[in-house]
Order: C-alpha cells, then structure tokens, then sequence
C-alpha cells in the first residue's frame, strides 16, 4: 500500500507537468496566431459613393409595401379542447 501511495505521489508531478506544458502551447499557438492574422488582415477601404445610371430602376412595386406579423404567446389554463 505505501509503495503504491509513492508511485502515485511520484507519477502526479508529470502528469501534470505535462498538462500544464500542453496548455502553454496551446496558449501561446493561439496568441501567437492572433498576432499573424492581425499583421496579415489588412484594414477595409473607405467606402466609395457609387454613382448609378439615369436608365437604372429599382426592381419592384413603385411604392413600398409593407408586411406585418403579430405574435402573441398564451398559457392555457385548461387542457386544450380544440383548434
């Protein structure tokens, strides 16, 4: 029983130096990553004003139509009888 109380006293150590190694690598991969993808990733452009031909229309009603949904939730107080 002693022995086998020290061989686990001393395989616990590894163990977890081996986790806490494979955590470390796995931190710094994934800062280290952020840090390429944040030199690489380059800022987006200004946004251009587009200016559109005088034949170009809108394809569509003339007039905006507008659609509407209601939804109201209720708890019913006795079973259901019908729909």
């Amino acid at each position: 029983m002693v022995t086998t109380s020290v061989l686990l006293i001393k395989n616990y150590p590894t163990k977890l130096n081996h986790l806490l190694s494979l955590l470390l690598i796995l931190i710094l991969g994934f800062l280290i990553g952020l840090l390429a993808f944040s030199t690489i990733d380059k800022v987006p452009s200004a946004l251009e004003r587009v200016d559109w031909s005088t034949e170009a229309r809108w394809i569509g009603a003339p007039q905006p139509t507008y659609r509407f949904y209601a939804r109201h939730d209720f708890d019913l107080t006795a079973p259901m009888q019908s729909a």
